[in-house]
């Protein structure tokens, strides 16, 4: 059974608010511990059928601005438009298998489409597309995310 990609994202989701991630600062109980155990085994059941890869990144933000861009901010990468919900890879991801058109979830960001590539100077990396500056300047540089590379439909 191929689950929706919704699917894996709303039970991602539901992980981040019991699975403690690295450099988390609480202790989890017995109880949740248990829990946790049993959200890992169902996640990974589904994960056989859902995710290709999970990997932590750095993200970032950026606007379409030549300023941050090239001599064509307002194209991507692969010549597209620019347009919500689109992200940019680092070099060493689109290597990996991270590639064009490919839907990514970033815990705590959502679900987004991969349609730009980042400068070479950047590795392990993902920078997220925002049309408002100080939205951008806002959402910083976010460290130790998880990402995961979701399977295309079938």
């Amino acid at each position: 059974m191929r689950w929706p990609w919704y699917v894996a994202c709303l039970i991602l989701a539901s992980l981040e608010a019991f699975v403690l991630w690295p450099g988390a600062k609480v202790q989890p109980s017995c109880a949740q511990q248990r829990l946790n155990e049993k959200l890992v085994r169902r996640v990974l059941a589904i994960e056989k059928t859902m995710i290709k890869q999970a990997k932590r990144v750095t993200v970032t933000a950026y606007t379409p601005r030549a300023a941050e861009t090239d001599s064509t901010p307002e194209l991507t990468a692969i010549q597209r438009r620019v347009k919500p919900g689109t992200v940019a890879v680092s070099p060493d991801l689109l290597a990996q298998g991270w590639t064009f058109g490919r839907k990514v979830y970033i815990e705590g960001i959502g679900v987004l489409v991969i349609g730009d590539l980042m400068h070479p100077k950047w590795t392990d990396s993902m920078d997220v597309l925002l049309f408002d500056l100080k939205a951008a300047r806002e959402f910083g540089r976010q460290e130790n995310l998880l990402a995961v590379l979701l399977l295309e439909a079938t």
